[in-house]
């Protein structure tokens, strides 16, 4: 009793448990609870194995605990039991990585801790559009017997579906009696269906309304802004509205501001491309041409590559007919689309006498402006942005400009071409097993290519059997695209082939010697990859084979959305009679404007 009462007199009162030290393990449990409840959540939309994983992740959490429990050390307990939430949170994102990648994260990790905004006081279906007025605050549905309800109703219907795939650009075209519809995902355009010419018209006065324009004006083109919501993702738009003979057409651009954000490093240059183009910022003078295919991306070329300039240390101009973006830090020079050759060169010599460091001339079409150009870039920086679907053709069609060959090539220092190409849904793409007839006609060994990915032609089912639409893609099938370029430096050996007289095989040899890559290489290395598909090379590059079907839009309205009634996520709207699963409506794009990359 003596040894026991001695023991007992050397243990301090209240020191078996401290506050400080049980603080970071509540918070860390908590921070658990939360995954394992996200996890068993995304694991079946990621199409990931969810029983398996929460039993593997719950498991460890166990471990941890028990572990923390009985290692005597607190240092030693916490860091184990610390370590092992961090291998379960990084174990699951590199399982989730390899299946459906991790860009999508940024926004719902944003939302998995964000407190709820005013927006979750308005009543609206789960896949209903919500508006925001000038202060931001979102605007309430308008009553059933209300006069601007049909208005509403047909922005449900214009809408829903181009913001449920992401869409870039979304254009409403009058006709007579109806109004088509056409939006823009990843550059390829998508037939919306089409409405009923009274109830568009409505719906578009009404969104000039909450963009704070005038609604009288029908004639004249109009500019403004608002913002929009679906599932909880808010997205701002620029609206341009303008008369026709048959009704007023309008565009929406999503996300404005960010539409010319990328950096070059994102663009899609290989390592070796990049580090020649930072090396090309770097330097001095010389005429680059900058070329793209028509609405492949051309003005986001440009204007990345003219961001890559220190706009502090620089004085930029930019001579162009129809600015797409405000270039901070940079001058930009408009000139009017049906301007003359004597108008262009009238500009062009007024901005050149303000001496600009760097000059992007987004469209030459008079000899004179390129002469005028060319003597500038003796001693400055000029590029020159052309519709070209190659560098052989961005070269021929800039020597044909110029008419002189020998001219042509003065102070031409690069030629940079690109285009844009589809990624393929990591989520929802098929593997097959190529044919080798099929690989040896694009150029790639059957020997080293033992699996392909391509776009799935079969719906997705859920354990039961049943139809299910894939979440990330919403039945696109593609999700996300990339650029793809051809870089020739012209040297004195690209000098000498033209000057020559030289032909396209020994140019091509010259390009070769460049150790330069076609687009076709640099696309098929996309396809070896499974970031893309042989099928998106062949639309893309047009090197023949059979193109993705097309579903054609139907030329009838469906009827109006019932009031209340939520459509189920993943299925057409009822803009129209629904595509078929296997072929998204897709139409030719509209050449007015280039949709954004």
């Amino acid at each position: 009793m003596t040894s026991v009462m001695l023991i007992l007199a050397d243990v301090e009162v209240g020191s078996y448990v401290n506050a400080w030290k049980v603080l970071p393990v509540v918070l860390v449990l908590f921070v658990w609870a939360k995954l394992l409840s996200w996890v068993d959540k995304d694991s079946p939309r990621a199409h990931l194995p969810r029983e398996a994983l929460n039993m593997g992740l719950l498991g460890t959490l166990i471990v941890a605990f028990f572990l923390f429990i009985f290692v005597p050390n607190f240092l030693l307990s916490f860091g184990v039991f610390f370590f092992l939430f961090v291998a379960s949170v990084g174990a699951y994102l590199m399982v989730r990585s390899q299946k459906v990648g991790l860009a999508d994260l940024k926004d719902e990790m944003k939302n998995m801790f964000k407190r709820k905004g005013k927006e979750a006081d308005v009543k609206v279906d789960e896949d209903a559009v919500l508006l925001f007025n000038g202060k931001g605050n979102p605007m309430e549905p308008p009553a059933v017997e209300a006069p601007e309800r049909g208005a509403y109703d047909g922005l449900q219907l214009l809408m829903r579906r181009p913001m449920r795939h992401l869409a870039e650009v979304v254009t409403v075209t009058p006709a007579e009696r109806f109004a088509s519809v056409r939006y823009v995902v990843d550059g390829f355009v998508y037939g919306g269906g089409e409405l009923e010419r009274t109830q568009i018209a409505s719906t578009i006065s009404y969104l000039k309304n909450v963009a704070g324009l005038d609604i009288e004006e029908k004639r004249k083109p109009q500019t403004g802004k608002f913002k929009a919501a679906m599932y909880g993702k808010k997205t701002e738009y620029e609206i341009t509205t303008s008369g026709t003979a048959v009704g007023e057409s309008m565009r929406l651009f999503a996300e404005p501001k960010n539409r010319f954000s990328l950096e070059m490093g994102k663009l899609g240059f290989s390592p070796e491309q990049l580090e020649l183009m930072k090396q090309t910022v770097s330097s001095q003078g010389g005429v680059v041409l900058l070329a793209m295919p028509r609405g492949q991306g051309l003005t986001t070329l440009g204007y990345v590559v003219l961001r890559a300039h220190d706009v502090f240390l620089n004085h930029i101009h930019t001579v162009e007919r129809n600015p797409e973006a405000d270039l901070e830090g940079i001058t930009q020079n408009k000139i009017a689309p049906n301007a003359t050759g004597a108008d262009e060169s009238k500009q062009t010599d007024w901005v050149i006498s303000l001496e600009p460091d760097i000059l992007l001339y987004s469209k030459v079409e008079d000899a004179r402006t390129a002469t005028t150009l060319i003597a500038f870039a003796a001693e400055r920086r000029v590029y020159i942005e052309l519709n070209a679907g190659s560098t052989f053709d961005a070269l021929s069609a800039w020597r044909k400009l110029v008419g002189d060959d020998s001219l042509a090539m003065k102070n031409l220092r690069l030629v940079v071409a690109g285009t844009q190409i589809r990624k393929l849904c990591s989520a929802c793409k098929a593997g097959y097993t190529p044919d080798p007839v099929t690989l040896r006609k694009l150029n790639m060994d059957p020997d080293k290519v033992g699996k392909l990915f391509q776009a799935r032609t079969m719906p997705m089912k859920d354990d039961k059997g049943r139809d299910v639409t894939c979440p990330f893609c919403h039945e696109l099938y593609y999700r996300g695209r990339t650029g793809i370029f051809e870089t020739m430096t012209v040297d004195d050996d690209v000098r000498n082939v033209v000057l020559s007289g030289g032909t396209s095989v020994q140019l091509k040899a010259v390009f070769r010697k460049q150790r330069a890559r076609y687009l076709q290489e640099q696309a098929l290395q996309l396809v070896e990859e499974g970031e893309t598909s042989v099928q998106e090379v062949l639309r893309v590059l047009k090197l023949g084979g059979e193109a993705p079907p097309v579903a054609a839009p139907p030329k009838r309205p469906a009827p109006p959305v019932t009031p209340g009634k939520p459509t189920a996520p993943g299925k057409p709207m009822a803009v129209t009679k629904p595509a078929s699963p296997r072929a998204p409506s897709a139409v030719k794009p509209a050449p007015p404007r280039r949709p954004a990359s």
